[in-house]
């Protein structure tokens, strides 16, 4: 029968198994009895007891399966069961010194993986040698023993991607030539991962895994391994697809039908990834885990391996006492809530951060800063500046673990960082600055002040904000007013040029990010520095960053590409978190920028394939806070970056910002006009109206009200021009028309309109008294809901007669255009005020009949809610980076009169036609 084992034979087999534990003890005893039960024939003759022990010996020390097949004399001389006891015995005592020979040869691996890992990688490559981070290495190789494919997990900081590389260079130190192949499934889709066939042709067209793995698995004589190593998140798209290979069968099948086997032991899988989140068991069980936690490595290896950088002996054992004195306690002060003895709130960042970022930014603040001298032999005996050196660290402590801090939480780390200074208090000015031996006080923190190495002295920031200088030939969009907040970022953004660090500056929707990188760019040596603008927007791809990237480089050697040669590429990639995340959780474009900065390059979105190396290349970006659209961002990813929070603007600062433009802009005006303060404080005043009283809701989604509001507010004033607006009253007007326009279009009922108008009229009133007690009777009408301002004509006065400010600014209609010479292109364009309907509906009319000559005709009744709506659409078209949003009805007229404003306006219309599935690229 199939399967069946006689009882005899069955219980000597179960014997012989049981002997496994004691084999080493058993030996001779089993040799020496299976000799005695040899025949007669072999127990005559000395010779042949010595040939069949020897026989049995060598079954001992040669064979590795349980059951093998005796020798030829042996198959003729031995008989029945005590034949079939010896070969089990001895091939039982052989598999057991097999196994212990292998333990032992395996053991002597790991020790020289363990020392190989020690000596010849980590300690050369410059790193601090944990036993922890060992262990881990040697883990990984074990389970590479057992599988071919071991996942590598843990949250950022961990050393996951050093552990990898560890064991593939000791390894290559061995003697077994180790090879890694690295690319981020998450940076392509799958067809470009794995290929398609196109359906009609029957073309092939090969993927990114294919090639590779194609690539890998071709026969070799060399002792050499081969790892894939998928650097990126897992999800159940492209990893199901991996099933069949992580599994015994090791195939990979494409979609054309051809079958790779993965050929082990030469090649395997890694998988480097924060999380399993989204991985499945079947995906799970297939593979070995490694768990590699950051909590078992910390900040301090990193800030020893950058100390032992630093060649100055007396500097390092300077820097390590400053190290001692702040930072442990601090960064548990920020992270945990831990404060001396007491437990309190953590510290707030505005994205989430490790000590291991915190560490890495300062090392590198300190370098940009007081990078190492050039002779070092000179200075070894030299004593170190104690002050200069503490002021130094203090210095990039606040630039990088006090950078991410909001702004709520930054006065608390100050008091924390002047309670460890212990310096006294000093006043200090302009004139007289603050030594280094003592605590400034005019300013609240050590953010207000700035470190003047060379006068050794605290300088505040205030004192070298330049002033602002007017130049009416730059477009509204490139004006940048000077402020603290812009001086002290654009420093930074110098320090990690010269460094060539990437940075990433974070903040509330205008809060300058992107004007400040943008003038710090402009003012490069245009000579040698080229710049790239990337903006990011939900739809972007991996491929649209790729190519932007790939035609600013050119070929420089075989994989090498670069912008032109003794050039620099400054690549800046604004709204960077605005990308859509996937159903799992990865937005594409950042995990390419991501295997860009970790590998210095991507692969060839071609056919070709290959791995492309970018040199020269130096990145900055700007992003939101997460939310409204924007999504939060890898921390694999940001913690590669330089992270600096731009805190929203204090009041006094958003006046200096506008005032200094609009006294700019109002200079050449008649004195009477030049009230450039009185408006702003009037605007933002009204402007925290809105942010209090009108919060965004479900039904108000759009109330959202930030610094570009007042921007817009200030860029329709400033298309003034001095022979036209005369007069205080004139200019009231016009802010009151800007700022209906930029706040007021977008309320959606009476009863918000109501509410700015009372503010507007109370702000009015308190700016401008009046003699006259019309403003009050007026205010106290707006509270009925049906309340309507009725039209007020303007009548003639005289030269001499005074205008009543507020109530010249509070008629209505209020029409401001430039369309009066819109029919003669010849003719220059002033924005004024049109007046009344008449007018307006006059010019429009005219408009009309000159568009029905040269566009389709249109038939248009021009009632005076339209005329308002031209008007308003007319300005969006008119102003610089002006657009508009159009909300209501069907049929209401949005098309007519968008199609009307733009031909008066100049612009050329381009309609799209939405339909499901509609995807246009522009």
């Amino acid at each position: 029968m199939e399967g069946a084992v006689f009882p005899s034979t069955q219980d000597r087999y179960n014997r012989a198994l049981s002997l496994n534990a004691k084999v080493p003890i058993l030996i001779d005893e089993q040799i020496e009895r299976c000799k005695n039960e040899l025949p007669t024939s072999i127990r005559r003759g000395k010779k042949k007891k010595e040939d069949g022990a020897r026989t049995i010996q060598g079954k001992i020390n040669k064979n590795n399966n349980f059951f093998a097949t005796n020798t030829e004399n042996q198959a003729q001389e031995a008989q029945g069961g005590c034949s079939f006891l010896m070969e089990v015995s001895g091939n039982t005592v052989t598999g057991s010194q097999t196994n212990e020979q292998k333990n032992i040869d395996r053991q002597d691996d790991l020790i020289s993986l363990e020392n190989s890992s020690r000596s010849d990688v980590l300690e050369h490559d410059g790193y601090i040698i944990l036993p922890y981070q060992i262990d881990k290495v040697v883990q990984l190789y074990e389970t590479m023993m057992t599988r071919h494919s071991t996942m590598v997990i843990g949250p950022t900081g961990g050393g996951k991607t050093v552990v990898i590389q560890a064991l593939a260079k000791a390894q290559t130190h061995l003697g077994l030539i180790t090879k890694l192949r690295v690319l981020n499934p998450k940076a392509c889709s799958v067809i470009e991962l794995y290929g398609i066939l196109d359906p009609t042709t029957r073309d092939w067209t090969d993927g990114l895994l294919s090639n590779i793995f194609r690539e890998i698995n071709k026969p070799t004589d060399k002792e050499e391994r081969r790892y894939i190593v998928f650097d990126g998140d897992v999800d159940a798209l492209w990893i199901e697809n991996m099933n069949s290979v992580m599994d015994d069968n090791k195939l990979l099948t494409l979609a054309n039908g051809e079958r790779i086997r993965l050929q082990t032991p030469i090649c395997a899988l890694l998988f480097e990834m924060g999380d399993l989140q989204y991985a499945s068991p079947a995906t799970v069980s297939r593979a070995g885990m490694v768990y590699v936690d950051p909590k078992n490595v910390g900040y301090q290896p990193y800030w020893d391996k950058w100390v032992k950088s630093r060649t100055w002996e007396a500097e390092r054992e300077a820097m390590l006492e400053l190290y001692e004195k702040f930072i442990p306690e601090l960064l548990a002060y920020i992270l945990e809530g831990v404060l001396g003895t007491r437990q309190v709130d953590p510290l707030k960042t505005v994205i989430p951060q490790t000590g291991l970022n915190m560490i890495t930014q300062m090392c590198c603040m300190i370098d940009s800063i007081y990078p190492q001298k050039a002779d070092v032999n000179a200075d070894q005996n030299a004593e170190v500046d104690m002050d200069l050196l503490q002021a130094i660290f203090v210095t990039c402590i606040y630039n990088s673990a006090g950078a991410a801090l909001v702004d709520s939480c930054r006065k608390d780390f100050d008091d924390y960082m002047k309670s460890k200074i212990s310096f006294l208090i000093t006043e200090d000015n302009p004139e007289q600055p603050c030594d280094l031996r003592h605590t400034p006080t005019a300013f609240p923190t050590y953010y207000d002040y700035f470190l003047d190495i060379n006068k050794r002295c605290w300088v505040a920031w205030e004192w070298l904000v330049p002033p602002y200088i007017h130049d009416r030939t730059k477009r509204y969009s490139e004006i940048l007013v000077p402020t603290i907040d812009t001086v002290r970022t654009t420093y930074i953004l110098g320090l990690m040029n010269k460094i060539r660090k990437p940075i990433v500056l974070i903040g509330e929707t205008g809060t300058s990010k992107t004007a400040i990188i943008q003038d710090f760019l402009r003012n490069l040596d245009q000579d040698i520095f080229i710049l790239l603008n990337i903006n990011f927007s939900s739809r972007t791809s991996s491929m649209d960053v790729q190519m932007n990237l790939e035609s600013s480089v050119e070929k420089r050697t075989k994989e090498i590409y670069g912008p032109p040669m003794g050039k620099k590429l400054i690549c800046f990639i604004d709204d960077m978190n605005m990308p859509q995340v996937d159903d799992y959780g990865t937005q594409q474009p950042i995990a390419l920028l991501k295997l860009l900065f970790e590998k210095g390059g991507f692969y060839d979105r071609g056919k070709d394939l290959n791995w492309k190396i970018l040199k020269d290349i130096s990145y900055f970006a700007a992003m939101g806070i997460a939310g409204g659209g924007r999504n939060e961002v890898d921390p694999r990813f940001i913690s590669m970056f330089i992270v600096i929070n731009l805190v929203f603007p204090t009041t006094s600062t958003l006046h200096h910002i506008y005032t200094s433009i609009l006294n700019g802009h109002l200079s050449t005006f008649d004195e009477e006009v030049q009230i450039a303060p009185l408006l702003m404080t009037i605007t933002l005043n009204l402007y925290n109206v809105c942010i209090n009283q009108l919060p965004p809701t479900p039904s108000k989604f759009h109330y959202i009200f930030n610094m570009r509001d007042l921007s817009r507010i200030t860029a329709g004033i400033c298309l003034s021009v001095p022979n036209l607006y005369t007069k205080q009253a004139y200019i009231v007007r016009l802010w009151r028309n800007e700022f209906l326009r930029v706040i007021c279009d977008r309320l959606i009922n009476q009863e918000d309109q109501n509410l700015m108008t009372k503010h507007v009229l109370m702000e009015l009133e308190n700016a401008f008294p009046k003699k006259e007690d019309k403003a009050k009777e007026l205010l106290k009408q707006i509270d009925d809901d049906d309340f309507v301002f009725e039209p007020i004509q303007e009548q003639q006065e005289d030269e001499e007669e005074k205008i009543d400010i507020v109530e010249y600014a509070m008629r209505d209609p209020i029409l401001f255009g430039d369309f009066r010479n819109a029919t003669n292109e010849a003719e220059p364009r002033f924005y004024e005020d049109l007046l009344d309907y008449e007018a307006v509906y006059s010019l429009f009319q005219e408009l009309i009949e000159l568009y029905n000559e040269k566009k389709e005709k249109m038939n248009i009744i021009l009632f005076n809610d339209a005329l308002e709506h031209l008007t308003r659409i007319y300005r969006g078209l008119r102003l610089e980076r002006g657009h508009m949003m159009l909300v209501g009805v069907g049929g209401s007229g949005k098309r007519s009169f968008t199609s009307l404003a733009a031909f008066t306006a100049g612009c050329e219309v381009f309609e799209i036609t939405l339909s499901r599935g509609t995807y246009i690229k522009f």
